[in-house]
């Protein structure tokens, strides 16, 4: 019987189990890529009220949609009419601290310059926010 050489059957016992590892992993999904982290804050609703010194303002409940952290999120609110932009307001929420994915958070945006809601046609919100 003819002996197999030394570096042969260290050959064999190397790459066979790597080989049989690597398809392993492979098929189980291991080396598959992660998802990309991503946050993504929309408006889910908003309100129309009036403060007790007769100044508008919209309550907007915005939502994390994505599946990363989002913080100091914030929300530029113009009033237009026609096309001209009457007043903006401005929202802060969750005092600029993290808001993870499925979360939502309140706040308002005040219009200082206007008298009523039907000063404007529409509004455009303007969100912003860093991802962790």
């Amino acid at each position: 019987m003819k002996r197999m050489p030394l570096i042969t059957y260290i050959n064999r016992l190397i790459i066979v189990p790597f080989l049989f590892w690597a398809a392993l992993i492979t098929s189980c999904g291991i080396l598959e890529p992660e998802e990309e982290k991503k946050a993504k804050v929309e408006v889910i609703s908003t309100t129309k009220g009036m403060k007790s010194y007769n100044s508008p303002f919209i309550t907007i409940t915005i939502k994390n949609t994505g599946n990363a952290t989002a913080y100091n999120v914030s929300c530029d609110v113009q009033a237009i009419r026609g096309n001209l932009i009457v007043d903006s307001g401005f929202a802060y929420f969750a005092g600029g601290g993290d808001i993870r994915p499925g979360m939502s958070a309140v706040d308002e945006a005040i219009f200082f310059d206007l008298e009523s809601h039907s000063d404007y046609d529409r509004l455009e919100y303007e969100l912003d926010w860093i991802q962790k």
